[in-house]
């Protein structure tokens, strides 16, 4: 039998032009992190307007550098410099953590038990399978892509439903074609309760006026 191929990170980042500061400096931390641990990684990063075309762009370069793992990382996460090696160390085909959508008052959690379904996740729950994650945060391991037909990350129309367009998002469509080849999509709870998604926020004299504040990228989950 043929050894193993040496352990090989690709960070994955689709992007446009920029990237929010505080994910440089987060992804900056965690090659330091990576580094100090003696894990070999490579950053691949891909300018793309069509999303599903920049991760299968980012996933073609990856297996071209031999990479044996392929850690997803969106340009608007925050995440701790601990992300790389605790994902690697659970040793999963699939394994990522949710996060908050940017919708403010509304906000959802980035995985689904099942379609419709919101994934139920505490900070102490382990290992959670789910059907869908988003690909903010996600560790896959390179032979998945070996076996799976392209495209990777199909998105489509699915229908409408009380007057709004329902889309399947090019993370959630991977996530159906690893499921379909019988691989399981795992959520860490913990490390998912230390992502945070960035957005903008429009700052008015009328809010300082009322005494409300804006809420900042780095507040504490109440």
């Amino acid at each position: 039998m043929p050894d193993a191929p040496a352990l090989r990170v690709a960070v994955c980042v689709p992007s446009g032009d920029m990237v929010h500061m505080d994910f440089a400096v987060c992804l900056a931390r965690m090659l330091a992190d990576m580094t100090h641990r003696r894990i070999p990684s490579i950053l691949v990063n891909e300018k793309v307007a069509i999303l599903p075309q920049g991760r299968q762009n980012l996933v073609n370069r990856a297996l071209e550098h031999g990479a044996t793992h392929l850690l997803f990382l969106d340009s608007d996460m925050t995440f701790p410099p601990e992300t790389g090696a605790r994902l690697l160390s659970h040793d999963r085909d699939i394994v990522g953590a949710a996060a908050s959508t940017r919708l403010e008052g509304r906000q959802r959690i980035t995985a689904m038990k099942r379609w419709g379904e919101p994934l139920a996740l505490g900070p102490d729950d382990g290992l959670v399978a789910a059907d869908y994650l988003g690909c903010g945060g996600m560790l896959v391991k390179a032979h998945i892509f070996r076996r799976m037909e392209k495209p990777y990350f199909p998105s489509h129309f699915l229908e409408e439903r009380d007057g709004r367009d329902i889309w399947l998002g090019e993370d959630f469509g991977f996530c159906d074609k690893a499921r379909e080849l019988g691989f399981t999509v795992l959520v860490d709870a913990k490390l998912s309760f230390a992502f945070g998604h960035l957005g903008q926020k429009n700052f008015t004299l009328g809010q300082m006026a009322s005494g409300r504040r804006a809420p900042r990228a780095n507040d504490e989950p109440v």
